[in-house]
């Protein structure tokens, strides 16, 4: 499953619409449609979806395991 698959996903479950998150982004609706279409998401990206939709963004291995949110964003 892609990650814009997943995101879809995730959107349907907690009744968010492409222009919510678009607006979330701070991007225009053809914007949100064009990376879900080309699966291009940036970590900043990914990690703002994750905390409009009420989740950390986490990245692990059989090792270690770190979690990302929007305070680790570069403002």
């Amino acid at each position: 499953m892609t990650v814009s698959a997943k995101i879809k996903a995730l959107l349907k479950i907690r009744e968010k619409s492409n222009g919510e998150l678009a607006e979330h982004l701070g991007i225009s609706d053809q914007g949100i449609r064009q990376k879900l279409y080309t699966d291009t998401f940036s970590i900043s990206d990914l990690i703002r979806i994750c905390a409009f939709l009420g989740y950390e963004l986490s990245i692990a291995d059989e090792q270690q395991k770190l979690i990302l949110n929007e305070s680790d964003i570069k403002k």
